[in-house]
């Protein structure tokens, strides 16, 4: 098995942990390179991962501007409300980023804190 196929295993086996943890809350997740570059994901067939996954990197590198010119420190987090759930983009290291989508009425709370271990762990695996 190749480095970057078993890459690839642990990092999907990181994205199906975050989903069963949080007991149906999220429904579709990705590990993403700030490039847009899709290193995982687990999103229904009906999502078009390539254009989320660069609309997400997108995302968080005008999140990290705006907190960059506003003297704000780091980017920690970036979190989309809509009209039926969020779409949460955590960086989890120069490298990469997660993006969560959580259901309307799902518990954010709990995907930030599961997220945030889910990140650490991802963090790991990029290194």
């Amino acid at each position: 098995m190749s480095i970057a196929a078993s890459r690839t295993e642990a990092l999907n086996a990181v994205l199906d942990s975050l989903a069963l943890n949080l007991g149906g809350d999220v429904l579709g997740s990705a590990v993403v390179s700030v490039d847009g570059i899709v290193f995982a994901a687990r999103f229904s067939s009906a999502v078009n991962i390539d254009r989320l996954s660069a609309i997400a990197a997108t995302v968080l590198g005008v999140s990290r501007r705006v907190a960059k010119d506003l003297i704000m420190g780091n980017t920690r987090e970036t979190i989309i409300q809509c009209d039926n759930g969020y779409f949460v983009i955590y960086p989890v290291n120069e490298k990469c980023l997660l993006a969560v989508n959580l259901r309307k009425g799902g518990n954010l709370g709990m995907v930030r804190l599961e997220s945030g271990d889910a990140a650490d762990r991802i963090s790991g695996i990029m290194s």
